[in-house]
């Protein structure tokens, strides 16, 4: 009469699996009867749970490696850890197994090994050892976190003066606009967009009346908090894809993308009349505009040079108003 197979969970050693990331899929009731666990509660658990920092280190560098590279390790020495804290020294033996879905098992055999004196100057030897790997480790890695904010901080002072370069190279730093630099490329981008899908682009230039006036007369703090309420006028005022620049002295320009030449002249109006009715400026403040639409094959100079000549229009006609600029000639 054939006999019934061993019960794994009484065997006289200790079996479990453990998955490639150390979770442990599966353990005997002898296993887990030595170390005081439920055998219910070792499933899920880490194998690092169930050792101490030497023998954890002892793991990583003799067991694991052993199983990885050669598929097997044999009588290696190892102390568990039961749920109370005490530790147990083991003899395990190891195989790795491919299991369903080509996921890589870890199945270990464990001896209890009640004649410790055979391996103490082995284990105080590996103690030892992964002692001072662990405190070397640390080290290391207190280094390499005190290099690392160095180097943070480097980058970070490195990124804040860029940006302020980059804020300097394109700000007007007297009114906060976009400067001369950046209305030439936004106003030459716009010329490209305009070329190649025909989408409409206009600017408005406008010039503060009588500006030296108010320069020799109240002095020329005064005539910077002038320029500065206008430039707070313009961004109140405008759309967000606009760009407000100021471009020189008393000069100020609006580029309007996706703004026809009339819609153009109903902003410039806004802004003018906006700008006239300021009243927390030292003195009175009107601006004279000249309003262009740009037209394909224009360059920057060309829609420049019509928009200044309506601007010089409006100032000859009594300044304080709006003209637009004549359509170019034919090329």
């Amino acid at each position: 009469m054939p006999q019934a197979p061993p019960d794994i969970n009484r065997l006289p050693c200790g079996l479990l699996s453990l998955q490639q990331d150390g979770i442990i899929t599966w353990a005997n009731g002898t296993l887990a009867h030595w170390l005081e666990y439920e055998p219910r509660k070792l499933p899920g658990m880490r194998i690092d749970q169930l050792l101490s920092p030497a023998a954890r280190m002892f793991y990583l560098t003799s067991l694991l490696p052993l199983l990885q590279h050669h598929g097997h390790a044999s009588e290696v020495y190892l102390r568990l850890r039961s749920r109370h804290g005490a530790d147990m020294p083991m003899l395990i033996n190891g195989d790795v197994t491919e299991g369903a879905g080509g996921k890589t098992r870890y199945d270990l055999s464990v001896m209890a090994i009640h004649k410790r004196h055979v391996f103490e100057e082995q284990l105080l030897s590996a103690r030892q050892m992964a002692e001072q790997a662990v405190a070397e480790q640390e080290k290391a890695y207190a280094e390499l976190e005190l290099a690392r904010q160095s180097l943070q901080e480097k980058q970070d002072e490195l990124l804040a003066l860029n940006c302020k370069l980059e804020h300097m190279a394109t700000t007007d730093s007297l009114t906060g606009l976009a400067n001369r630099r950046v209305f030439e490329q936004t106003l030459s981008h716009q010329l490209a967009v305009l070329e190649r899908n025909q989408t409409p682009v206009s600017l408005v230039l406008m010039d503060v009346d009588h500006f030296k006036q108010v320069n020799d007369t109240h002095g020329h703090p005064v005539g910077d908090a002038v320029l500065q309420a206008v430039a707070t006028t313009l961004k109140d005022n405008i759309r967000e894809i606009d760009v407000a620049a100021r471009i020189g002295g008393e000069e100020f320009v609006v580029i309007m993308p996706d703004t026809e030449l009339e819609e153009a002249v109903v902003v410039g109006e806004r802004l003018r009349e906006r700008i006239a009715a300021m009243t927390d400026t030292p003195t009175p403040v009107t601006v004279s505009s000249g309003v262009a639409e740009a037209v394909p094959a224009e360059d920057v100079s060309d829609v420049f040079v019509r928009a200044d000549s309506a601007l010089y229009q409006a100032k000859a006609d009594g300044r304080n108003r709006l003209r637009k600029a004549a359509a170019p000639a034919p090329r």
